[in-house]
């Protein structure tokens, strides 16, 4: 019986194949038994799985985004990995620590979230117990409201602004009066850019003489960067409220300046109001925002305390719905009101809501459409 050691073939630390060699250049007949490994450590089967990560919590949540942890899981050999899913699809399917920082996600909106763990054999643990979050609530930036706010400044070329013009006004007691030349241009720039989301609205109001055309767009930069246009007409001395998602605008994803420019060779003069960036849930903006363009419905005062007034011009003699809905789309009011052909107002007393984001809409009889706008309780 021939025994050698490891430390007679120079310690090789791994076995690929093994050689019998006849050394001496004869042609021997060799008879070989029992061949074998002692003493040594041999390469076992590894079909246990992890155990299943525990205790999901969330922190740092914004309005679009939190940070994931949980207890890490065990394992016979050693965990490798985790799998995270998001609402029961796979978000990331190799996080190798015990947390994870999620982006990308809509503001006051619920998510749900579960792990896998796995090992190098490729046995994956049962899933967790799911861990329900929600959101922080939409943001709503101020622009311009009585005067610019901080970190804002006007960069308008060609134009005379007056921003602290008291007739006509919209919103508090002052707005922003614009008066422009050809293709001039109200701009406004932040000194740090801003990151947007998909649900990100720029919302404003404004009236002017006539029907003018105008151009929305932004830049990500001081210079450059411009993002695609969005262009509507103004309607003759009325006040609407413009809406424009990011969508329209080709989905920015930072914003350096606003943009609102005459898109004409005329020369206008245009007022602004309430000139605010708010985030939204992106499920609603694409069937909603066109809706607020038609500037028949304004909600009076917004902010409020949930006691406001609401006025809608009628095409037509009809009965109409008023229906609030928080930011999840779940119904938290309804009234019915008799509206007559032409301008009405209707009173919504909805008071001792949680302060927040909730919308607001007015739905007429067969034949015309449903509009909406967003509301401020606080």
């Amino acid at each position: 019986e021939i025994t050698v050691t490891m430390a007679q073939l120079g310690n090789p630390s791994q076995i690929q194949r093994i050689n019998i060699q006849e050394g001496a250049g004869s042609s021997p007949t060799i008879f070989l038994d029992y061949v074998r490994f002692e003493s040594t450590t041999l390469p076992v089967s590894d079909t246990v799985a992890p155990s299943v990560p525990a205790t999901l919590a969330a922190s740092g949540l914004t309005t679009s985004g939190l940070t994931l942890s949980w207890a890490a899981a065990t394992d016979n050999v050693g965990v490798t990995g985790y799998q995270v899913y998001q609402n029961g699809t796979l978000l990331d399917g190799n996080v190798t620590g015990a947390s994870l920082v999620i982006s990308g996600l809509s503001c006051k909106t619920a998510y749900s979230f579960t792990v896998k763990a796995f090992d190098a054999a490729g046995n994956v643990s049962g899933l967790s117990a799911a861990r329900s979050v929600t959101t922080s609530a939409c943001s709503n930036l101020v622009i311009y409201d009585e005067t610019l706010a901080t970190d804002w400044q006007d960069w308008s070329w060609s134009t005379t602004n007056n921003l602290a013009n008291t007739s006509p006004v919209k919103v508090g007691t002052k707005s922003a009066k614009v008066t422009y030349s050809a293709w001039s241009g109200f701009s406004l720039r932040k000194s740090t850019s801003l990151n947007t989301i998909s649900g990100t609205v720029l919302k404003f109001w404004i009236q002017a003489a006539g029907s003018n055309s105008i151009k929305v767009f932004t830049n990500n930069a001081d210079s450059g960067g411009e993002s695609a246009g969005y262009v509507f007409n103004t309607t003759n001395n009325q006040w609407v409220e413009v809406s424009v998602t990011m969508a329209q605008l080709g989905n920015p994803g930072q914003i350096k300046r606003i943009n609102i420019q005459n898109n004409s060779a005329n020369s206008p003069i245009i007022y602004l109001d309430n000139i605010r960036l708010i985030s939204v849930s992106s499920a609603r903006v694409a069937t909603e925002s066109m809706a607020e363009m038609s500037g028949n419905l304004v909600l009076y005062p917004n902010p409020s305390d949930g006691r406001l007034s609401v006025d809608y011009t009628s095409p037509r003699t009809q009965a109409v719905q008023l229906r609030v809905l928080n930011a999840s789309g779940s119904e938290l009011h309804r009234q019915t009101e008799q509206a007559a052909e032409g301008f009405n107002t209707f009173r919504v007393d909805m008071p001792n809501r949680a302060d927040g984001l909730y919308w607001l809409q007015l739905i007429p009889a067969e034949g015309s459409p449903r509009v909406g706008k967003w509301m401020i309780l606080r």
